[in-house]
């Protein structure tokens, strides 16, 4: 099927993550229950499961094994339940890209570190919602997979052009073969998810953050959170050389150099932590 940005509701892809706006939904009432949230976790075998493994590796330290989704809520806490859920969906949604053709492992461990890097400038900037910055690394990527999964072929093509350019870029590679890049898709895609403009509209625009109308600061951030991941180490995505940091970016954001070393081993921590969680 030919993909177009058109035609992208259309596809499978868009299709909400239902257990995600399940989950939020009890998390945000002042009335949901414990029990309703067990619930939800429970009709989601993958979710219950990368719970269950969550709470036992080793970076939680517990003395026996915990067994029961109820004793894992309870570990975990409730502000990070949606965030699994998302990120269990979207995994979810292209499992049935072949592991010869793309290496996913590489590429959600780059997700994580943008989405942990996002945060942490987040922070340091005093946004007032830092955990939608997280939630935007981890997902500033997904078109790669949209395209990629419609058309393992075509995307092996795209990326050997791009790496072969002697200007190596994967949003120009794309551009050229499609007729627009993965971060348009990837904004279209949360668009339709129903998350909200402060997540799609970044994803669109990071890889060139001054042409977002609005969320311009969000769009920065992520840019300038994508970088950051390269430096520590996880930068195996698609693209074959380091992103161009926008020579702005770092000036409007007003972030020191000192900043970045101080946060580079954190980012590759958690990464590195939240990976084997979801692997």
């Amino acid at each position: 099927m030919l993909l177009t940005l058109q035609k992208l509701h259309t596809t499978e892809f868009a299709s909400p993550p239902g257990v995600y706006f399940q989950l939020e939904k009890v998390l945000n009432n002042k009335d949901g229950t414990f029990e309703e949230i067990i619930q939800v976790i429970e009709n989601d075998p993958p979710l219950a499961a990368r719970l269950l493994k969550m709470v036992n590796s080793p970076s939680y330290g517990l003395m026996g094994k915990v067994e029961t989704i109820s004793h894992a809520v309870g570990i975990i806490g409730k502000e990070n339940l949606a965030d699994l859920a998302l990120a269990t969906a979207a995994m979810a949604k292209f499992d049935a890209i072949p592991k010869e053709v793309f290496n996913m492992r590489e590429f959600w461990c780059h997700s994580l570190a943008c989405g942990f890097a996002a945060q942490l400038v987040a922070k340091h900037r005093n946004y007032p919602q830092p955990e939608q910055l997280y939630v935007a690394g981890m997902l500033h990527d997904l078109g790669q997979l949209v395209v990629l999964q419609n058309d393992p072929e075509l995307y092996s093509k795209i990326c050997m052009i791009a790496k072969n350019s002697l200007d190596p870029s994967l949003i120009k590679a794309e551009k050229e073969a499609l007729g627009f890049d993965h971060a348009q898709i990837g904004g279209i895609l949360l668009k339709e998810w129903r998350l909200p403009a402060s997540i799609y509209t970044p994803v669109a625009h990071h890889h060139e953050p001054l042409k977002a109308q609005t969320c311009k600061e969000e769009s920065l951030i992520l840019h300038v959170a994508e970088i950051m991941a390269y430096e520590v180490g996880f930068g195996k995505s698609s693209e074959p050389a380091l992103p161009i940091l926008h020579k702005e970016a770092r000036k409007i954001l007003n972030l020191n150099l000192d900043f970045v070393y101080e946060v580079r081993d954190q980012i590759k921590e958690r990464a590195e932590e939240a990976f084997c969680t979801l692997f």
